[in-house]
């Protein structure tokens, strides 16, 4: 019989309502193994395994004052079950309904909650709240299409369904050349273009590095958050399409990079259809 690893919910009958956590070792099912966390009057309310790094996060009820053990409401375990990590303290909610995350890129996390969105691109080690739309409204469902093309869907309490186009970078290149002398950004190619076009830009240390499209009337049209970068040059493609993953139409943009809190540098572009 093939083995397999299958994580689920399942509450203790001789404590009620304790959170606990089994896995199954093979695929009949009676096979389990206790994988904490032994906490007592905690609801574990949702569960989410990332494809690629096999980090598992768990979304909770906020626990009732005489709860012993619990931090947040968000959990993390980076070692298959073994061990448990809080890292749901800047997360302003009382329960969270559901994660999701872009396959291609397993460290930006997104969290449903009852205080609306929220977005970690660290992997759950920082969280920041979403902004605009559904964004402060009960989320309660979420699901990520990934591909050339990503959206993020999100369900509320009151049945409405949204969509945007996530604020991740469609394509990043990334070549480790050692120290550079300076931030640098350069030129798109091509420039002007039709359907994509590349942004190049050095940075001479790890950096969080932001890419930014503006229109002339200084308007945000896409914002590509590229999270930790060594240093070295690197490169992404914009597609043409705004926040709402809608194509745009024939103009004059500024591109920004920001790396870190006081690097921004400009230069810019043309579309042309």
């Amino acid at each position: 019989m093939k083995a397999e690893h299958r994580v689920e919910v399942t509450p203790d009958p001789e404590v009620g309502s304790a959170a606990e956590v089994f896995v199954t070792k093979t695929t009949d099912g009676r096979h389990w193994v206790f994988m904490g966390p032994d906490w007592r009057d905690v609801e574990i309310e949702t569960m989410e395994v990332t494809e690629s790094s096999g980090w598992i996060y768990l979304g909770l009820r906020a626990p009732p004052s005489y709860a012993t053990g619990v931090e947040s409401v968000v959990y993390r375990s980076t070692t298959q079950g073994e061990t448990w990590e809080s890292i749901g303290g800047t997360i302003k909610a009382s329960v969270v309904h559901a994660f999701a995350n872009a396959r291609e890129f397993p460290s930006r996390v997104y969290a449903a909650t009852d205080s609306g969105l929220y977005v970690s691109p660290t992997g759950g080690d920082d969280w920041r709240q979403m902004m605009g739309g559904p964004a402060h409204l009960v989320a309660t469902a979420l699901a990520m299409v990934s591909g050339s093309l990503r959206f993020l869907f999100v369900g509320t309490e009151a049945g409405e369904i949204y969509r945007i186009a996530p604020d991740i970078p469609t394509n990043v290149e990334t070549q480790s050349v050692g120290p550079t002398k300076g931030h640098t950004l350069e030129q798109n190619y091509p420039n002007p273009f039709n359907s994509q076009t590349s942004i190049s830009f050095a940075l001479p240390k790890v950096t969080n590095a932001t890419v930014t499209i503006y229109n002339l009337a200084g308007q945000r049209v896409r914002s590509m958050e590229l999270g930790e970068l060594p240093s070295g040059t690197h490169r992404v493609v914009w597609d043409g399409l705004d926040d709402d993953g809608k194509a745009v139409q024939s103009g004059v943009f500024v591109y920004v990079l920001t790396a870190g809190r006081d690097i921004a540098l400009s230069k810019k572009l043309m579309l042309l259809k």
